[in-house]
Protein backbone atom coordinates (compact mmCIF):
# COMPACT_ATOMS: atom_id res chain seq x y z
CA UNK A 1 0.00 0.00 0.00
CA UNK A 2 1.28 3.46 -0.90
CA UNK A 3 2.04 5.76 2.00
CA UNK A 4 1.40 9.49 1.75
CA UNK A 5 4.89 10.26 3.02
CA UNK A 6 6.58 8.24 0.28
CA UNK A 7 8.69 10.41 -2.07
CA UNK A 8 7.04 11.27 -5.39
CA UNK A 9 8.84 10.54 -8.65
CA UNK A 10 7.87 12.03 -12.01
CA UNK A 11 8.99 10.06 -15.07
CA UNK A 12 9.08 11.95 -18.37
CA UNK A 13 9.58 9.85 -21.51
CA UNK A 14 7.74 9.64 -24.81
CA UNK A 15 8.06 5.84 -24.97
CA UNK A 16 5.59 3.78 -22.92
CA UNK A 17 8.05 0.89 -22.63
CA UNK A 18 10.64 3.07 -20.91
CA UNK A 19 8.04 4.50 -18.53
CA UNK A 20 6.88 1.00 -17.63
CA UNK A 21 10.44 -0.20 -16.97
CA UNK A 22 11.15 2.74 -14.69
CA UNK A 23 7.83 2.29 -12.89
CA UNK A 24 8.64 -1.37 -12.24
CA UNK A 25 12.08 -0.35 -11.01
CA UNK A 26 10.84 2.24 -8.50
CA UNK A 27 7.22 1.42 -7.61
CA UNK A 28 8.04 -0.43 -4.39
CA UNK A 29 9.34 2.64 -2.57
CA UNK A 30 7.92 5.66 -4.40
CA UNK A 31 4.70 7.22 -5.65
CA UNK A 32 5.07 7.35 -9.43
CA UNK A 33 3.51 9.69 -11.98
CA UNK A 34 4.43 9.84 -15.65
CA UNK A 35 4.25 12.20 -18.62
CA UNK A 36 4.89 11.47 -22.28
CA UNK A 37 5.47 15.06 -23.38
CA UNK A 38 6.86 18.34 -22.11
CA UNK A 39 3.55 20.14 -21.60
CA UNK A 40 2.19 17.38 -19.35
CA UNK A 41 5.50 17.18 -17.48
CA UNK A 42 5.45 20.90 -16.68
CA UNK A 43 1.82 20.68 -15.60
CA UNK A 44 2.53 17.80 -13.19
CA UNK A 45 5.68 19.45 -11.85
CA UNK A 46 3.77 22.64 -11.02
CA UNK A 47 0.79 20.86 -9.43
CA UNK A 48 0.01 20.82 -5.72
CA UNK A 49 1.46 17.30 -5.66
CA UNK A 50 4.74 18.36 -7.22
CA UNK A 51 7.35 15.59 -7.42
CA UNK A 52 10.36 15.24 -5.15
CA UNK A 53 12.54 14.17 -8.08
CA UNK A 54 12.19 13.99 -11.89
CA UNK A 55 13.59 11.35 -14.26
CA UNK A 56 13.78 13.08 -17.62
CA UNK A 57 14.44 11.76 -21.12
CA UNK A 58 16.17 14.13 -23.53
CA UNK A 59 15.19 13.00 -27.02
CA UNK A 60 11.44 13.60 -27.30
CA UNK A 61 9.30 15.08 -30.09
CA UNK A 62 8.20 18.67 -29.66
CA UNK A 63 9.73 19.91 -26.41
CA UNK A 64 12.91 17.97 -25.67
CA UNK A 65 14.34 17.24 -22.24
CA UNK A 66 16.76 20.16 -22.31
CA UNK A 67 13.91 22.63 -22.87
CA UNK A 68 11.83 21.00 -20.14
CA UNK A 69 14.78 21.28 -17.77
CA UNK A 70 15.33 24.92 -18.71
CA UNK A 71 11.69 25.79 -17.99
CA UNK A 72 11.66 23.91 -14.71
CA UNK A 73 14.79 25.71 -13.51
CA UNK A 74 13.35 29.09 -14.56
CA UNK A 75 10.20 28.55 -12.46
CA UNK A 76 10.52 29.46 -8.77
CA UNK A 77 8.07 26.69 -7.82
CA UNK A 78 9.99 23.89 -9.58
CA UNK A 79 13.61 25.06 -9.82
CA UNK A 80 14.72 23.15 -6.72
CA UNK A 81 13.36 19.77 -7.83
CA UNK A 82 16.30 17.44 -8.57
CA UNK A 83 16.40 16.29 -12.20
CA UNK A 84 18.13 13.14 -13.41
CA UNK A 85 18.50 12.75 -17.16
CA UNK A 86 17.96 9.17 -18.36
CA UNK A 87 18.81 9.08 -22.05
CA UNK A 88 20.45 7.24 -24.93
CA UNK A 89 22.65 10.29 -25.55
CA UNK A 90 25.87 9.20 -23.90
CA UNK A 91 28.61 11.53 -25.10
CA UNK A 92 30.57 13.62 -22.62
CA UNK A 93 29.29 16.76 -24.34
CA UNK A 94 25.66 15.72 -23.79
CA UNK A 95 26.34 14.91 -20.15
CA UNK A 96 28.09 18.21 -19.51
CA UNK A 97 25.26 20.13 -21.19
CA UNK A 98 22.68 18.47 -18.95
CA UNK A 99 24.65 19.11 -15.77
CA UNK A 100 25.31 22.73 -16.73
CA UNK A 101 21.55 23.23 -17.15
CA UNK A 102 21.03 22.18 -13.54
CA UNK A 103 20.48 18.43 -13.64
CA UNK A 104 21.95 16.58 -10.66
CA UNK A 105 22.82 13.38 -12.52
CA UNK A 106 22.90 11.62 -15.88
CA UNK A 107 22.11 7.93 -16.50
CA UNK A 108 22.65 6.35 -19.91
CA UNK A 109 20.22 3.95 -21.54
CA UNK A 110 19.88 1.02 -21.43
CA UNK A 111 19.88 1.63 -17.68
CA UNK A 112 20.44 -0.88 -14.91
CA UNK A 113 17.56 -0.90 -12.39
CA UNK A 114 19.91 -1.12 -9.41
CA UNK A 115 21.77 1.98 -10.61
CA UNK A 116 18.53 3.93 -11.05
CA UNK A 117 17.30 2.96 -7.58
CA UNK A 118 20.61 3.92 -5.98
CA UNK A 119 20.86 7.28 -7.77
CA UNK A 120 17.26 8.22 -6.95
CA UNK A 121 17.69 7.24 -3.30
CA UNK A 122 20.97 9.14 -2.95
CA UNK A 123 19.76 12.34 -4.61
CA UNK A 124 16.55 12.38 -2.58
CA UNK A 125 18.61 12.03 0.62
CA UNK A 126 20.98 14.79 -0.51
CA UNK A 127 18.07 17.09 -1.39
CA UNK A 128 16.46 16.53 2.03
CA UNK A 129 19.77 17.37 3.72
CA UNK A 130 20.11 20.54 1.65
CA UNK A 131 16.59 21.63 2.61
CA UNK A 132 17.34 21.06 6.30
CA UNK A 133 20.59 23.03 6.03
CA UNK A 134 18.76 25.88 4.31
CA UNK A 135 16.14 25.88 7.08
CA UNK A 136 18.86 26.05 9.74
CA UNK A 137 20.66 28.80 7.81
CA UNK A 138 17.48 30.89 7.72
CA UNK A 139 17.06 30.44 11.48
CA UNK A 140 20.64 31.60 12.07
CA UNK A 141 20.32 34.54 9.67
CA UNK A 142 17.10 35.73 11.32
CA UNK A 143 18.16 35.13 14.92
CA UNK A 144 17.92 38.24 17.15
CA UNK A 145 21.06 36.99 18.95
CA UNK A 146 24.54 37.55 17.57
CA UNK A 147 26.02 34.40 16.07
CA UNK A 148 29.70 34.16 15.22
CA UNK A 149 31.56 31.17 13.77
CA UNK A 150 35.35 31.12 14.00
CA UNK A 151 38.19 28.72 13.31
CA UNK A 152 40.18 27.19 16.15
CA UNK A 153 42.35 30.32 16.33
CA UNK A 154 39.38 32.65 16.84
CA UNK A 155 39.47 34.08 13.29
CA UNK A 156 35.94 34.94 12.19
CA UNK A 157 34.45 32.86 9.36
CA UNK A 158 30.78 33.85 9.65
CA UNK A 159 28.62 36.45 11.38
CA UNK A 160 24.86 36.87 11.18
CA UNK A 161 23.00 40.16 10.59
CA UNK A 162 22.35 40.62 14.32
CA UNK A 163 26.12 40.76 14.87
CA UNK A 164 26.57 43.54 12.31
CA UNK A 165 23.66 45.51 13.78
CA UNK A 166 24.93 45.31 17.36
CA UNK A 167 28.70 45.71 16.80
CA UNK A 168 28.71 48.10 13.85
CA UNK A 169 31.05 45.88 11.83
CA UNK A 170 29.87 44.93 8.35
CA UNK A 171 30.13 41.32 7.25
CA UNK A 172 33.09 42.20 5.03
CA UNK A 173 34.87 43.98 7.89
CA UNK A 174 34.30 41.11 10.31
CA UNK A 175 35.34 38.16 8.15
CA UNK A 176 38.97 37.26 8.69
CA UNK A 177 39.25 39.38 11.81
CA UNK A 178 40.14 37.74 15.10
CA UNK A 179 37.55 38.00 17.85
CA UNK A 180 40.16 39.99 19.77
CA UNK A 181 39.02 42.97 17.71
CA UNK A 182 36.07 43.23 20.13
CA UNK A 183 38.22 42.88 23.24
CA UNK A 184 37.27 45.66 25.62
CA UNK A 185 40.28 45.59 27.94
CA UNK A 186 37.88 45.32 30.88
CA UNK A 187 38.77 41.72 31.70
CA UNK A 188 42.07 40.27 32.91
CA UNK A 189 44.02 37.82 30.76
CA UNK A 190 43.12 35.01 33.17
CA UNK A 191 39.45 35.48 32.25
CA UNK A 192 40.14 34.75 28.56
CA UNK A 193 42.53 31.89 29.37
CA UNK A 194 39.82 30.18 31.37
CA UNK A 195 37.30 30.77 28.58
CA UNK A 196 39.56 29.14 25.97
CA UNK A 197 40.45 26.26 28.28
CA UNK A 198 36.77 25.41 28.65
CA UNK A 199 36.19 25.58 24.89
CA UNK A 200 39.34 23.58 24.08
CA UNK A 201 38.21 20.82 26.45
CA UNK A 202 35.09 20.33 24.36
CA UNK A 203 32.70 21.98 26.80
CA UNK A 204 30.43 25.02 26.41
CA UNK A 205 31.47 28.25 28.09
CA UNK A 206 28.57 30.35 29.36
CA UNK A 207 28.90 33.72 30.95
CA UNK A 208 28.90 37.49 30.56
CA UNK A 209 31.65 39.82 29.42
CA UNK A 210 32.12 43.32 28.12
CA UNK A 211 32.83 43.68 24.40
CA UNK A 212 33.72 46.68 22.28
CA UNK A 213 31.84 47.89 19.20
CA UNK A 214 33.48 49.24 16.07
CA UNK A 215 33.00 52.82 17.29
CA UNK A 216 34.65 51.99 20.61
CA UNK A 217 31.46 51.86 22.67
CA UNK A 218 31.36 49.10 25.27
CA UNK A 219 28.47 46.70 25.77
CA UNK A 220 27.63 43.75 27.98
CA UNK A 221 27.10 40.44 26.22
CA UNK A 222 25.74 37.18 27.57
CA UNK A 223 27.30 34.38 25.57
CA UNK A 224 27.40 30.63 25.01
CA UNK A 225 30.61 29.61 23.23
CA UNK A 226 31.44 26.11 22.00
Amino acid sequence: MKQENQPKVLIVDDESENIQLLMETLKQHYIITAAKNGEKALQLAESTHRPDIILLDIMMPGMDGYEICRRLKANKWTRDIPIIFITALDTAQDEVKGLEMGAVDYISKPFKPAIVRARVKNHLALHRSQKELHKLWRCVENSPSTIVITDTHGDIEYVNPAFTEITGYSIQEALGQNTRVMKSGMHEDAFYRELWEVIASGHVWRGEFINKKKDGALFWEQASIA
